[in-house]
C-alpha cells in the first residue's frame, strides 16, 4: 500500500489479507514475546485485587530494545504495522450503516467467496459484489480509518 490517502483498492487488499495478518501477528508475538497478546483486552479496566497486583509489561524495555538484533527490530516494526491494519479493519465494522453490509463485511473478513456469501444470504453474487463496493466506499470515506492507516504507513 502506498503513502498518502487510503484508496478503496488499499482497503480491498487489506480485507483480502486480514486472516493472513491475524496469523502472522500471532507468529510474530510468539517470536518476540514468547506468547500471544490479546488485542481485545487493550484498554480494559481492572478492579479489586487484580487492579492492585503488579503486572509485567508486554512492551520491551529500552535496554531490551538496544539488545535486539536487526531482524527482531524489523519484526517488531512489522508486528506494529500489521496490528494497526487489523485494528483498523475491526474498527471499520462499527462504521458500516447497514446490518446487511456488516454481515457481508464480516463474511469477507472470514475469507468467504462472493458465491458463499450469496448462498449464505440467499441473494445474488452481483448483489454481494455491489455491496462490497459500498463497504469499501463507506470505509474509505471515514476519517478515523484514514488516520489509523496513515499513521501506520508513516510509522512503518
Amino acid at each position: 500500500m502506498g503513502k498518502g490517502q487510503t484508496t478503496q483498492m488499499d482497503i480491498g487488499y487489506m480485507i483480502n489479507n486480514y486472516r493472513l495478518w491475524k496469523k502472522e501477528i500471532a507468529r510474530l508475538e510468539r517470536a518476540l514475546y514468547g506468547g500471544s497478546r490479546n488485542m481485545s483486552s487493550w484498554g480494559v479496566a481492572q478492579y479489586g485485587l487484580e487492579a492492585t497486583m503488579p503486572k509485567g509489561s508486554s512492551i520491551r524495555s529500552a535496554a531490551e530494545m538496544e539488545r535486539m538484533d536487526v531482524r527482531e527490530r524489523s519484526q517488531l516494526k512489522r508486528l506494529e504495522r500489521l496490528e494497526s491494519y487489523v485494528y483498523a479493519l475491526e474498527v471499520a465494522y462499527d462504521l458500516l450503516k447497514d446490518e446487511r453490509l456488516k454481515t457481508i463485511y464480516d463474511c469477507l473478513l472470514d475469507g468467504m467467496t462472493y458465491r458463499q456469501i450469496a448462498e449464505h444470504l440467499a441473494t445474488s453474487k452481483d448483489y454481494v459484489c455491489q455491496s462490497k463496493k459500498e463497504i469499501l466506499r463507506q470505509i474509505g470515506q471515514n476519517g478515523q480509518i484514514r488516520t489509523i492507516l496513515t499513521y501506520s504507513k508513516n510509522a512503518g
